[in-house]
């Protein structure tokens, strides 16, 4: 904090000052302390790197707002006076405080730094927040920010600085970015207990034509199960359902409603209780690769390091379609 910053201060006066309010600064403290300390005004001038001359000028300006001697002289040695040894004693507390405050302050800045996260696919809040949770307890000075919302092109937003971190399936080819792999999962056709294909080990892209499909409200472009499945063998379901949330489309599907394509740990709980049935699609499974990005040299920091490793949860992502 700089010197000439001033501030009003009441403080208690022998009676040889004249009560008022005066503008006290934080060097006029410094000075009577570096006097107390030091004996002579060429040693507080040292400890307060000024020249003897510019200090002398200082206690005499100090003295005359006081309206009292606050320091004796005695050749080369001097000493506080009872009016100056009150005052540079309620400014050791006001110096103190003030020392406090910066400590507090620059701390609590070095203490927590940011990560900004992000996801394209808002089905991850279901593990996410439990794996920032841990995180921030093992790294309490790291603060992972997670956006209230799923971007539609968390990419871009990592690209223009908004987001340090997205967590997606889809790679854009852009040297400014950085991926760093997280894990694989499977999305499968989820179906009601009395549905054909319950007892089936797998469906094709075919299945679906006659088929009611319960999808999420995103365009077709951006869902995995039209962009790899349904569109390249040019097949289009006999109904199509836009829904909002995931727990409403798994009611729909357990209610016999329609069919639905989710990643199997999406749909976890209703499969361990043996609502829904899973089916794979195709023989090989429909996997995604999920991926960190960020921008290029970002990887390099140890807290994201940190966070990606994290975000490579084990045992979430194991899937199995036994009935």
């Amino acid at each position: 904090m700089k010197q000439a910053r001033c501030f009003h201060a009441i403080v208690e006066y022998d009676s040889c000052i004249a009560p008022r309010d005066l503008a006290l600064e934080l060097r006029d403290f410094r000075l009577l302390r570096a006097v107390e300390t030091e004996g002579s005004l060429a040693r507080a001038s040292l400890r307060l790197h000024l020249t003897p001359s510019a200090l002398s000028h200082h206690l005499l300006a100090l003295e005359s707002r006081v309206g009292s001697p606050l320091c004796q002289r005695a050749g080369r040695r001097m000493w506080l006076t009872p009016a100056g040894m009150r005052l540079a004693e309620a400014g050791g507390r006001v110096l103190e405080a003030v020392a406090e405050a910066e400590r507090a302050v620059a701390g609590a800045e070095a203490a927590r730094s940011v990560l900004r996260l992000a996801t394209e696919c808002h089905t991850t809040y279901y593990w996410l927040p439990s794996v920032i949770a841990t995180y921030e307890k093992r790294y309490p000075t790291i603060d992972v920010r997670l956006g209230a919302e799923s971007s539609s092109d968390p990419i871009a937003d990592v690209i223009a600085g908004q987001v340090d971190i997205a967590i997606v399936s889809r790679r854009a080819r852009d040297r400014r970015l950085y991926y760093m792999p997280l894990f694989r999962d499977e999305m499968v056709a989820l179906v009601s207990p009395g549905h054909p294909w319950a007892g089936r080990s797998s469906v094709v892209a075919a299945d679906f034509a006659s088929e009611h499909l319960i999808h999420y409200s995103a365009s077709r472009s951006e869902l995995t199960v039209f962009k790899e499945v349904l569109r390249p063998a040019g097949v289009q379901p006999r109904r199509l359902s836009p829904v909002l949330l995931t727990e409403a489309i798994l009611e729909m599907v357990k209610s016999g409603l329609g069919v639905a394509v989710l990643a199997h740990w999406a749909a976890a709980p209703y499969l361990e209780r043996g609502q829904v049935k899973a089916v794979r699609i195709t023989g090989r499974g429909l996997r995604r690769q999920w991926c960190a990005a960020m921008r290029s040299g970002v990887e390099r920091i140890p807290s994201v390091r940190h966070l990606v490793e994290a975000l490579r949860v084990p045992g979430i992502f194991k899937v199995s379609t036994k009935r």
